[in-house]
């Protein structure tokens, strides 16, 4: 026999909770060293992280081409308006005008639309591949379902969410 426990919320938000990881529990260097850890897996390369300080656009920095490097800039932005996140984007494009990467990821908490993304992807496409390159709240719980060993690794994460 089956007994179905009744819940205040549809099997649909539950799967949505289930999949939507709560960052909040996780400080700005937290974030910035989950990231750093899903580039890795992700890149299949060493990913350098950096100490708390002014950082000229650089958070994350890998091995992209055979001469160059890729860089990563983390905005953890859970509780910040798409307005404030681009306004923070903005001021990083001169840092990576300065740098020329070869590969430049940039990565929020924010749950990003495509239209938001893509204005995001607009201000970095001469140095990103495509708008893939721009990793917001959704894509970045993906990556952590795909790296679930990454997830593991981080406690404040997956005992805020649950999980694990």
């Amino acid at each position: 026999m089956v007994r179905r426990v009744l819940a205040p919320f549809s099997r649909d938000q539950a799967l949505t909770c289930l999949w939507m990881r709560n960052f909040s529990a996780l400080s700005d260097i937290e974030f910035e060293g989950l990231v750093g850890d899903l580039l890795a897996a992700e890149l299949s390369a060493p990913v350098e992280r950096f100490s708390a300080s002014p950082d000229g656009g650089i958070d994350l920095r890998w091995k992209a081409a055979p001469d160059g490097n890729g860089v990563g800039q983390c905005k953890h932005y859970l509780r910040s308006s798409f307005s404030q996140l681009l306004s923070a984007a903005r001021r990083e494009v001169p840092h990576v005008e300065q740098l020329e990467p070869d590969d430049y990821r940039f990565v929020t908490s924010f749950d990003l639309s495509v239209a938001q993304k893509d204005r995001l992807y607009v201000l970095f496409k001469r140095w990103m591949a495509d708008p893939n390159s721009v990793i917001g709240g959704r894509d970045r719980d993906g990556l952590l379902t795909k790296h679930e060993k990454v997830e593991r690794r981080h406690p404040k994460l997956w005992l805020a969410s649950g999980s694990q």
